[in-house]
């Protein structure tokens, strides 16, 4: 990636993150950027194509993050699983948390069949399917429901710290989680 094209897609990602996608336009991205219009338009088409791009690469970037950070969280299958809660409680603890972007952007792409939606759809498929690995590792019975269940909680728990401030919401769906966890192994050990 070109420097002049990772400053636009930071820059974008920065304010995108902070104030909304829709209500930034491309003359208050190359004013923060200090990127030319002639330099914007010869590596995007359109603000769609940028958005496109900061959306993929937060993918990306999210997606190698937290697999690295529950990689190293522990040996223990089970552990990994919940620990999902504490590595987004300690993200949601710092001063710069506004959020998960693709909540954001679903929100402002809700209504639309558009390149941007499929990217926000694609993310959240991709990061089940790594809850999903999760739970398989960790011996649930039916990992894909548990998957579901889990990915309901986590993305309601950043919701409602998002909106309210409070932080206990992560910690209560961490425990929710837990005895979600404990259900599906009692279930599978009956069996």
């Amino acid at each position: 990636m070109s420097e002049k094209r990772e400053q636009l897609v930071a820059t974008a990602a920065k304010l995108f993150r902070d104030e909304g996608f829709r209500t930034v336009g491309i003359d208050r991205i190359l004013s923060e950027s200090g990127v030319a219009k002639r330099t914007l338009y010869a590596h995007f088409r359109s603000k769609d194509e940028l958005i496109l791009a900061v959306l993929r690469r937060s993918d990306e970037s999210f997606r190698n993050w937290l697999m690295r950070e529950v990689k190293n969280y522990s040996d223990d299958p089970r552990d990994r699983l919940i620990g999902l809660f504490d590595i987004m409680h300690n993200v949601a603890k710092c001063e710069t948390f506004t959020g998960c972007l693709f909540q954001r952007a679903s929100a402002e792409f809700m209504e639309c069949n558009c390149a941007a939606r499929a990217a926000i759809l694609e993310h959240k498929r991709l990061v089940g399917l790594y809850i999903t690995e999760l739970c398989q590792d960790a011996g649930a019975q039916n990992p894909t429901a548990l998957a579901k269940q889990i990915s309901v909680l986590v993305n309601g728990a950043i919701m409602m710290m998002t909106m309210t401030g409070d932080h206990d919401f992560i910690i209560e769906a961490k425990n929710a989680a837990q005895g979600l966890l404990d259900l599906q192994l009692r279930t599978s050990a009956a069996q």
